[in-house]
């Protein structure tokens, strides 16, 4: 009947929705788990969920692992600012009374002097720690792209890429801001 919910017995399934095999890199496959009633955890399913673009550059060693704890440290901060300071869907209280916590205050501090000391590269290490844009991504939209023609299995592919310049200049900058907020992070 529809509309009726059916119990069924959930088991270990693969996730039904694979991301192209180009973006495997991207993700990594998750358990989704739920609370029950008597506060158990219940394995609901497994899904893809993209992995954060400091964990793929930590991964293709263009960071160190202090280099990556420092940009999670911001990140972290960053997403603090973002959340509501008033109850969410789930009625959970993320601020009380009247004006932000000194948690909020306090992110929004550290993010503030971070970015400060990133300087001219603020919109990239913005972009690319908080937002999750990749360093292609970046490139292309600071010095546009380039279509490129390959021949594969007898049929024409075309891809659109990021200038091979921009792209280098991409990755030093990336590296050069997150040295900046690792030397922040230490003052």
């Amino acid at each position: 009947m529809p509309g009726r919910s059916r119990n069924r017995r959930l088991g270990k399934a693969e996730p039904e929705q694979i991301p192209p095999a180009e973006q495997m890199a991207e993700f990594v496959v998750v358990d989704i788990v739920d609370k029950g009633p008597n506060g158990q955890s219940i394995e609901i399913g497994r899904a893809y969920r993209r992995r954060r673009m400091i964990e793929q550059l930590a991964s293709q060693g263009m960071l160190t692992d202090e280099e990556a704890k420092a940009l999670r440290h911001y990140r972290h901060h960053a997403d603090l600012i973002e959340r509501s300071p008033t109850r969410d869907s789930l009625c959970i209280q993320r601020g009380g009374g009247n004006g932000p916590t000194i948690t909020y205050l306090n992110a929004a501090f550290l993010v503030r002097q971070v970015e400060a000391a990133a300087g001219a590269l603020a919109d990239l290490l913005r972009a690319v720690i908080v937002e999750d844009v990749s360093l292609s991504q970046w490139a292309i939209r600071r010095a546009g792209s380039l279509e490129t023609r390959r021949e594969r299995k007898g049929r024409i592919v075309t891809s659109i890429e990021p200038r091979q310049k921009a792209l280098a200049i991409a990755k030093m900058e990336i590296k050069f801001v997150a040295q900046r907020v690792v030397a922040e992070l230490a003052a």
